[in-house]
């Protein structure tokens, strides 16, 4: 505690201290999440989800402090990770010359970020709201009553409540964020409430981007959440064109060695082939490859196939995770992560996801995960 306390009061005092002309200072106090281990600040990229490391910090005694310079201001994402590496939280923020607190306020209400106009007007102003500070102390009253139920039918009965309110803060947020976002007042803050989220993924969302260009410029912030959202819509678009009985799309893309592989010649030479899509970071992805292993042993030998394609944009991490995994098929990467031409064409929005083709292309199922896949194949090849 006391060792918490010191680190805490010498983070404030060298945030005090800086030039914050220009910069950013964010100090953190974390302890009941993490008391050791690491922070990430990001930006976004131009990818829905994707982001671009600014730098990162220790966790000492559950505080941290991060400082540099601001350049443009964005929304920025602060990361926590425990002392194994793994995630246990994070929090957007506006990064802006300011001095940012972020604390946390328990397993529901996460972390919080404080200080900073664009943060209080964009995040902290929603946050402080009664209507938001009611549905939340309804929803973790209801939350906790639940938890200590014992299963039965009242336990079951108040599922529905909670799932209710859960989904009801957010309605609030956009509510706050939607309406900056068409305001004229200040188009910064109207940038921002988009990269915050603000209309979605929707074409009303590059209307007003549009109209920010001509105000503000070709932002960096500005151009990359266009071309995310665009590339949002057109992967939503031709996901409507990658379902059971349609044409499957034909790419070329590269293994790890540099040698590059035509799905059209992996169907000639195969009955089925599987495309799938991964990455090193993703858990579930790589919880289904002993599955796909054990089919890939029983049905290769009979024209089963499988070609995956990775979203990694960090070739080491990709390289990394597939010696780990010692993958026995096709493995490949564009390292374009969701902006990959191939992940657009195939239209997918998250991962894992994977389309079993026949000879001919045709898409014959999709999402086959655990023993689905190789029950699938035994139907199409036998025994």
């Amino acid at each position: 505690m006391l060792k918490s306390l010191l680190l805490s009061l010498f983070f404030v005092t060298s945030a005090v201290g800086a030039n914050v002309s220009n910069q950013y200072q964010i100090s953190g106090n974390i302890a009941g999440l993490v008391e050791e281990g690491e922070v990430i600040l990001t930006k976004p990229n131009n990818v829905v989800g994707g982001k671009i490391e600014i730098t990162r910090g220790k966790v000492s005694g559950g505080a941290f402090f991060l400082s540099g310079e601001v350049g443009e201001l964005t929304r920025a994402n602060v990361q926590v990770l425990d002392v194994e590496g793994k995630s246990k939280g994070s929090v957007n923020i506006v990064l802006e010359p300011a001095q940012i607190t972020i604390s946390y306020h328990g397993r529901l209400a996460g972390m919080k970020a404080e200080g900073g106009k664009y943060n209080q007007m964009l995040i902290t102003s929603w946050e402080q709201s009664d209507e938001y500070k009611k549905t939340f102390a309804e929803y973790e009253e209801v939350f906790n009553q639940r938890a200590k139920m014992a299963d039965g039918p009242e336990k079951e009965a108040l599922k529905d409540k909670v799932w209710k309110l859960y989904y009801a803060l957010p309605k609030i947020r956009s509510r706050v964020i939607d309406a900056i976002a068409i305001s004229d007042e200040d188009p910064v803050a109207s940038l921002l409430a988009i990269q915050l989220g603000a209309l979605g993924t929707s074409e009303q969302a590059i209307v007003r981007l549009n109209e920010l260009e001509t105000i503000l410029g070709a932002r960096t912030g500005l151009v990359n959440r266009r071309e995310a959202i665009k590339g949002s819509l057109l992967r939503r678009q031709n996901a409507a064109s990658t379902k059971v009985g349609q044409q499957s799309k034909v790419f070329s893309a590269k293994n790890i060695a540099g040698e590059s592989f035509e799905l059209s010649d992996v169907l000639k030479r195969n009955e089925y082939v599987l495309v799938e899509f991964w990455a090193s970071w993703c858990g579930p992805c790589r919880n289904e490859i002993p599955h796909m292993k054990k089919a890939y042993q029983q049905f290769s030998d009979k024209g089963f196939e499988i070609f995956s394609f990775s979203l990694d944009d960090d070739r080491e991490l990709w390289v990394e995770a597939s010696e780990e995994e010692a993958l026995p098929w096709i493995n490949t990467s564009d390292l374009k992560a969701y902006a990959s031409p191939v992940v657009i064409r195939y239209g997918v929005n998250m991962i894992p996801r994977n389309f079993l083709l026949d000879k001919q292309g045709q898409i014959t199922a999709t999402d086959l995960r655990g023993d689905k896949l190789a029950e699938k194949l035994k139907e199409l090849l036998g025994e």
